[in-house]
Order: C-alpha cells, then sequence, then structure tokens
C-alpha cells in the first residue's frame, strides 16, 4: 500500500480510502488487513446500518484506521458511541 504524508503531522495516510457505504465487516477486514487505513463514514450511510457495521469492526481495529466523519455538530457524540470511539481525526460538517 503506498502512503502520503499529512502536512508535518507524522501521519501517514493510505492512498486508498474504506467509504463507509461498505457494510460488509468482512471487507473492512480485508482492506485494513492489506493497509488501508483511513476510513470514512457518515451515521446516515444506509439508514445507519453502516456504522453499526463499521462500529462492530472498530471495536477489535480501531487502533490500525484513520477515522474521518461526516456529521453535524448535534450528532457526533452519538456517532461516535456507535463506532466504539471517542477519538477521529477529521470531522466533515454538513448542513441538514
Amino acid at each position: 500500500m503506498r502512503y502520503r504524508p499529512v502536512g508535518d503531522t507524522g501521519i501517514q495516510l493510505s492512498v486508498i480510502s474504506l467509504g463507509g457505504l461498505v457494510m460488509m465487516e468482512p471487507v473492512h477486514h480485508y482492506a485494513i488487513d492489506r493497509g488501508v487505513n483511513l476510513v470514512h463514514i457518515a451515521a446516515d450511510y444506509l439508514g445507519g446500518r453502516a456504522i453499526v457495521a463499521l462500529g462492530n469492526v472498530l471495536k477489535t481495529r480501531r487502533k490500525d484506521v484513520y477515522l474521518a466523519v461526516k456529521d453535524n455538530f448535534s450528532d457526533i457524540d452519538e456517532t461516535l458511541k456507535i463506532l466504539n470511539t471517542d477519538l477521529h481525526r477529521l470531522h466533515h460538517v454538513q448542513s441538514p
């Protein structure tokens, strides 16, 4: 897997990211096992089912990925709870 630096932060992100619309846990594990370390998600993907699937993966793989969350500020705490984490690296704010 190829990676690119994020400024001078020391963070290296994979050139391929895993979109949150993928809700099959084996696909998440397959991608992470092959070096994908950027995952992006929004709480409303697939009616909320995608975020639940990713949350299950993050129970055991959280340290392996950088998480980008697309949401509005009023939902972020609940989104992070479903994802089994209290930290994300990138927050996309979208209008309702």
